[in-house]
């Protein structure tokens, strides 16, 4: 069944805040969402702990969050470790599934397909940086089917993902593993 987003999730931006060296809260930014839709933690910063957070502000499992600004709008899933530890930056969605059928999981997923993606970059506007206004997300309509084919296509996701992680370590070793040859024919 289709469903606008505003029906099966609440979307607002992120806040502006200003990062510091102290390790506190984590502050999630465009840059740390990766093309695979995971979060990439190596240029992570942080905010201080008591740096005028609202405790609304505070992102939560399952969060979801989506540049609002620029050419790729890839969504990545907040994972438990950052569960009220972590916020995020104004130039990102968050967006929270509402408990009405829809799992965040499939509801990353389903944002990252993509044709979902191309909705996306159809509805931004502006010439050199793209912008998505959050009422043409809101208004994003949803395929969302009911929870056992929801919980269906989120283990084929990860399967997909473990697969790929699994190929991955494969190709490096076999790079090893040439590279190991290759040295041992010029030795001889």
């Amino acid at each position: 069944m289709l469903q606008k987003l505003e029906n099966i999730a609440d979307v607002r931006f992120g806040n502006p805040f200003k990062s510091s060296d102290n390790r506190g809260v984590a502050y999630f930014q465009v840059n740390n969402l990766n093309g695979d839709g995971q979060l990439d933690e190596s240029q992570l910063v942080y905010i201080p702990e008591n740096d005028n957070i609202d405790t609304s502000d505070y992102l939560q499992t399952g969060d979801i969050l989506l540049p609002a600004k620029g050419s790729k709008f890839t969504s990545a899933i907040v994972p438990k470790k950052y569960n009220t530890l972590s916020v995020a930056s104004s130039s990102l969605f968050v967006i929270r599934a509402k408990n009405n059928g829809v799992l965040p999981e499939y509801l990353q997923w389903y944002l990252n397909l993509p044709r979902t993606r191309w909705e996306l970059e159809k509805g931004a506007t502006g010439t050199n940086i793209s912008s998505l206004s959050i009422k043409y997300l809101r208004k994003l309509k949803i395929e969302v089917p009911d929870l056992y084919t929801q919980n269906k296509l989120i283990r084929l996701k990860y399967l997909q993902e473990k697969e790929a992680e699994i190929l991955n370590q494969l190709l490096n070793a076999r790079k090893k593993l040439v590279q190991a040859i290759t040295r041992n024919i010029i030795d001889n």
